[in-house]
């Protein structure tokens, strides 16, 4: 009589416990699932950098700090690269730039627009930042890939808003003088 009692109180432990680990499994599925989406959701697909979502989020989120270097990059000729090799080409472009970014700059890169990228470091000290903007030049003129730079370095506290703001300025003035240069001159390609 006792195993007549004992195999009904059996099964339903059986059953509980099974429905734990059913409850564990599907748990570990949905935090890696969101873990997932949340890394989609501030990965740049096709850089495989951060993208503009995670760039405001580190952005908005930032109080003055009290050393950081900001360097702005646009690639020079991406719009052509594309209209005259087909966009296989520019995507390969702007791999490579990613890649260039990275190697000297890893954590702390983002692409903010479609041939745009931000750089915001706090760790390295403004010579050894400066070196790195050089070293990614210099590494992407080695792919054939022409940018356009402008660096704001802070040692004291700045409000990182602003000093993106200057240095997307200064970038912005690198790239008017480029295509100034006659041999870079849009309007005379066809």
């Amino acid at each position: 009589m006792d195993d007549d009692v004992g195999f009904p109180v059996k099964l339903a432990q059986q059953s509980y416990q099974y429905l734990q680990e059913q409850i564990e499994a599907q748990k570990r599925q949905i935090a890696a699932q969101t873990a997932t989406l949340q890394r989609m959701s501030f990965e740049d697909a096709l850089t495989g950098v951060y993208n503009r979502n995670k760039f405001n989020q580190v952005v908005d989120s930032r109080d003055p700090i009290s050393r950081l270097g900001v360097a702005c990059f646009d690639l020079n000729g991406l719009k052509e690269a594309n209209d005259r090799l087909g966009h296989g080409a520019g995507d390969t472009m702007l791999r490579q730039a990613a890649e260039q970014l990275q190697q000297h700059f890893s954590g702390w890169v983002y692409r903010t627009g479609g041939d745009e990228f931000v750089v915001m470091d706090s760790v390295l000290d403004q010579a050894a930042f400066r070196a790195a903007v050089e070293a990614v030049q210099a590494g992407m003129a080695a792919c054939s890939i022409s940018c356009s730079v402008g660096v704001c370095w802070r040692e004291e506290a700045c409000c990182p808003k602003e000093q993106l703001e200057e240095a997307d300025q200064l970038m912005y003035q690198a790239k008017r003088h480029f295509y100034s240069l006659k041999q870079n001159d849009r309007r005379n390609r066809r």
